[in-house]
């Protein structure tokens, strides 16, 4: 079997007219909670980890937190029922969907890779760098926050491609996170506090980007 690009369980959503499943409440019970925010608990474990338990501005990183687990559910629902259109195909890029059937595709775990990535790098940047970019520029946190959440997880057609373009974009957008996340952490002082799970779990974040990023050393080491 070959390899997904994005998934293949749009039947496990989708009836068969989908303006019917545009007003299903079932439908959009399941692509919100279900498909939305049960990928964001389980996938964007690590970033979520690393803000509710941040060690400076705790309450701001965990409030501009909460606005993320908000809106990211509601794009990915958004997308899932074919209500946001990519570009100028009259069809529109397909949403990166995930389900079951993908788990038993060949190199399914790739797919769900791309996706921990683009999770974690977002919640880095709606965490994190909302209480940079706030503080810089001087906008309320709420509706920079609401933007980085919704502007990146609807950039996830794009950024989850397997193209070494989109794969170069999504380790650029998933260093950005880690940097945003650097800008507000002192990580040498949470060392020397002693709170050494912090930079454990900011660890892992880096080897999921790193683990996504893989095939660029091999493409560039391929004769």
């Amino acid at each position: 079997m070959s390899r997904p690009e994005f998934g293949d369980d749009e039947r496990q959503l989708r009836p068969r007219d989908e303006d019917d499943a545009r007003r299903d409440p079932v439908a959009w019970l399941s692509a919100v909670f279900y498909y939305g925010l049960g990928q964001v608990l389980f996938l964007g474990l690590p970033a979520l980890w690393l803000a509710f338990l941040a060690p400076v501005r705790r309450l701001a990183i965990i409030d501009a937190t909460v606005v993320g687990m908000v809106c990211v559910p509601l794009v990915v629902a958004a997308g899932r029922l074919g209500l946001l259109r990519f570009d100028l195909h009259p069809r529109g890029r397909p949403w990166p969907s995930l389900g079951g059937t993908t788990l038993g595709v060949v190199g399914s775990y790739r797919v769900y890779l791309t996706r921990a990535t683009l999770l974690d790098a977002t919640f880095m940047w709606v965490a994190y760098g909302t209480v940079w970019l706030s503080g810089l520029s001087g906008l309320p946190w709420l509706p920079v926050a609401a933007a980085l959440a919704v502007g990146s997880t609807a950039a996830y057609p794009w950024l989850s491609a397997p193209s070494r373009r989109a794969r170069l974009v999504r380790t650029a957008f998933a260093v950005g996170g880690v940097l945003a996340l650097l800008a507000v952490v002192d990580l040498g002082a949470v060392v020397a506090s002693g709170f050494y799970r912090y930079p454990v779990v900011l660890g892992l974040a880096v080897l999921l980007v790193a683990l996504d990023a893989l095939p660029l050393v091999s493409a560039t080491r391929s004769p």
